[in-house]
């Protein structure tokens, strides 16, 4: 399998298999390749840092770029939860948990 293709595969799988994994779901196909993608780099980063070795191979690039995206979508997820709870304080109000939006709270109770 050609380079690009072979990561396109391995991102696919990756960021699927990490929407699933996560709560809620997945972001679409193309968000989905794009975070196995940059899971991959993130998982290869993180596994080389703890001298961590998955082997070569199909199934050890798949290990990797999962554990790197569920971890994006985590950030993701946090990030978007973190904005909302913000977007819903408005100016020194008070907020409860019930004007964070659901998805937020999601989010949050990783």
């Amino acid at each position: 399998m050609s380079g690009i293709l072979y990561w396109i595969v391995v991102g696919l799988i990756a960021g699927w298999l990490a929407g699933r994994v996560m709560k809620g779901g997945g972001y679409g196909v193309v968000v989905d390749i794009i975070l196995g993608i940059l899971g991959g780099i993130l998982g290869g980063w993180l596994f080389g840092m703890l001298h961590i070795s998955m082997g070569g191979g199909l199934i050890g690039g798949i290990i990797v770029a999962f554990v790197g995206a569920v971890i994006l979508v985590w950030i993701a997820r946090l990030l978007s939860a973190i904005s909302a709870w913000g977007n819903s304080v408005g100016c020194g109000a008070v907020s409860t948990s019930s004007q964070v939006p659901l998805r937020s709270r999601r989010a949050l109770e990783l």
